[in-house]
């Protein structure tokens, strides 16, 4: 299961994934999507954000691992936001798989679809027909025969070869439609200009490295910093700052320039005539979201 971030600030709520996502929930969605128990585990992470539907132009959809989330601001509240159907978009046509019959471990659905054993206690468990749709097959054959079963937004699949509760998983149809679309693949890609970074949490990483690991007495020595996002996308436009430590003594901190579009600033370090041996520490400090991040680096003053 993925565990999902959750914040808000005035005007503005969203969710940001802790795993391999940085992509963001809000408004409406973000309503929809907290009102689905284990959604992060049912859904998966966001692959995208909001974006208009190029299919159907009065509509937004946001893709997950494993669903699609559709949102139409012109329909009445409360029937905006809905899961796509992304079981029937995908349905392939499969050969059936043999199923030993066991009186009262199945149920037959309008559809004239079975769901069985562990799938149907997966399908009760995990939001029914409110989450998943009706079945649409009853239990079929990959080509590697793995079993499968679609219902309208989802497809179930069989891996006997796991522990007990664990065998039934979903299949990343989200994934699966959305390269079928042939959607621009730079819509899976974080969007981190200054009005995302202003609003969504990050964890930022500073790291200062030295132009030389030693330098002689009165030198200049260059110092370069870089601000990147725990997904390791420059930070553009961060204030950073550094103080100098040799001796025991630390300077008042000095202002550098603002990172630049890679995410990288530098400041020249003139020092006073130290002797050789003498190491000089420098602390960097970067402001990222009201939030103080530092580093450290060194080198030596040398012959």
């Amino acid at each position: 299961m993925v565990a999902l971030f959750h914040w808000s600030y005035p005007g503005y709520a969203g969710t940001l994934s802790q795993g391999e996502s940085c992509h963001v929930l809000e408004g409406e969605v973000l309503e929809f999507y907290n009102n689905i128990s284990n959604a992060s585990f049912i859904l998966g992470e966001p692959i995208t954000d909001l974006f208009d539907n190029p299919l159907k132009p009065s509509e937004k959809i946001q893709y997950f691992q494993r669903a699609r989330i559709e949102y139409s601001p012109d329909l009445p509240a409360g029937k905006r936001v809905r899961l796509s159907p992304l079981g029937s978009l995908n349905f392939e046509n499969l050969p059936p798989a043999e199923l030993p019959l066991s009186p009262g471990a199945c149920r037959l659905f309008p559809t004239g679809n079975s769901v069985c054993f562990d799938f149907l206690e997966f399908y009760d468990r995990y939001g029914g027909q409110e989450v998943f749709g009706l079945p649409i097959s009853n239990l079929l054959k990959l080509p590697n025969n793995r079993l499968v079963q679609y219902f309208e937004n989802a497809r179930f699949e069989w891996w006997p070869e796991l522990p007990s509760g664990m065998r039934v998983h979903l299949t990343d149809l989200g994934r699966m439609d959305f390269y079928r679309n042939k959607f621009p693949i730079e819509l899976l890609n974080c969007k981190l200009d200054l009005e995302i970074i202003s609003r969504k949490p990050i964890k930022p990483r500073v790291m200062a490295f030295p132009a030389k690991i030693a330098i002689q007495p009165s030198e200049i020595q260059t110092i370069y910093i870089v601000v990147r996002d725990q997904n390791l996308n420059p930070l553009e436009n961060i204030p950073v700052s550094l103080q100098v430590v040799v001796e025991g003594k630390t300077t008042d901190p000095v202002r550098l320039k603002e990172t630049d579009s890679t995410g990288l600033s530098l400041g020249a370090i003139p020092l006073g005539n130290y002797k050789p041996g003498t190491k000089v520490e420098v602390v960097v400090t970067a402001m990222v979201q009201d939030k103080t991040v530092t580093s450290r680096t060194s080198f030596l003053i040398w012959w």
